[in-house]
């Protein structure tokens, strides 16, 4: 099975789009993806980890752990294999197994 590359945005933290591309009312881009807190990133984040999509501990937003973001993987695998085609390699990305 191919990895799915999944974009992000790293200005209201959804999936599907860039941040230069971003029509969000909410600027979350000075949250920390690990655990949700503002005023730090992951790296070095002692929290525990947090979703900040659906607000459960154990799983960060970025993971397949997460309902929000599994649905959008699998999403992603069904159209790759409607189109039989492989996804573009631009911008950062998350990967899914």
């Amino acid at each position: 099975m191919h990895r799915i590359n999944v974009v992000r945005c790293f200005k209201c933290l959804e999936h599907g789009h860039k941040s230069r591309e971003c029509t969000a009312q909410v600027d979350r881009s000075d949250e920390c993806i690990k655990c949700g807190e503002k005023g730090h990133k992951s790296r070095g984040c002692q929290n525990k980890v947090r979703c900040v999509k659906c607000a459960v501990d154990g799983h960060r937003a970025d993971q397949i752990k997460c309902p929000h973001f599994k649905k959008i993987v699998e999403e992603l695998r069904r159209q790759r294999i409607e189109l039989g085609g492989t996804n573009s390699r631009q911008g950062k990305k998350d990967h899914a197994p």
